[in-house]
């Protein structure tokens, strides 16, 4: 094996493991913004090791670290194959592929803060469509501007912590395609 390949498995393993470690949490503490807000709500954190890996390793890599944390975390809790795992799922499928498409198009005009409030934001129109279709009702999309209003700030914060991460595995030279 060459040594670049051990170093990306290890450091995806690890994306793996913070990101399914991070959706766990947040899913515990879910429940207690519904006081608050009426509805569960996630900050989505586990994007930014999602967003770092699209960094560094580019789309398949960030593809499988958004999508094996849903698993692990939703076979961890229990809630595989549950609606909650189809929501997670749909809304990383749908983030990762417009956060990648996004860093194509305008990799020079968007940072990661700008990639990241795209990722959040389709994240939530991804998991409304979920809903919708689970449910075959439209009311979720009642609560759509509210998640988009709480996607931005949170997405803004994801992206800073993707450039303070992947400025210091850059500078640690553990990071690269």
């Amino acid at each position: 094996m060459q040594k670049g390949f051990v170093k990306q498995l290890v450091l995806l393993s690890l994306f793996i493991a913070m990101a399914t470690i991070l959706t766990i949490i947040e899913g515990r503490i879910a429940p207690l913004a519904s006081i608050f807000m009426g509805m569960p709500v996630k900050l989505g954190l586990a994007n930014i090791f999602t967003l770092t890996t699209l960094n560094m390793f580019g789309l398949k890599s960030g593809f499988a670290v958004g999508v094996m944390r849903v698993i692990l975390a939703s076979l961890l809790s229990g809630k595989f194959l549950s609606p909650v795992f189809y929501l997670s799922l749909g809304g990383a499928i749908v983030s990762t592929l417009s956060m990648a498409i996004a860093m194509k198009l305008f990799n020079k005009h968007l940072s990661n803060i700008g990639i990241s409030i795209i990722g959040a934001i389709t994240h939530n129109l991804a998991q409304i469509a979920v809903v919708i279709y689970l449910l075959d009702t439209r009311l979720a999309a009642i609560s759509q501007p509210l998640l988009i209003a709480l996607a931005i700030p949170t997405g803004i914060f994801v992206g800073i912590s993707t450039n303070f991460i992947t400025k210091a595995l850059n500078g640690a030279k553990i990071a690269g395609k």
